[in-house]
């Protein structure tokens, strides 16, 4: 049987997902695969957390 389990992340830190090229931000994506414990993955884009988006140039595939 199961069941639902709630977690409160609240104090859990949070890691932004927006794939930018600014890897100097402390809340990058990069910095995630370094902490141990839990954590929160939310995109930081035009947020008051974003520490500053560098988009990434995407250029055409030959």
């Amino acid at each position: 049987m199961g069941g639902i389990i709630f977690i409160n992340t609240d104090n859990y830190p949070m890691f932004c997902d927006s794939r930018c090229d600014n890897t100097n931000c402390s809340k990058h994506i990069t910095k995630a695969y370094q902490h141990t414990g839990g954590c929160k993955i939310s995109k930081l884009r035009d947020t008051e957390d974003c520490e500053g988006c560098i988009p990434r140039k995407r250029g055409k595939r030959k």
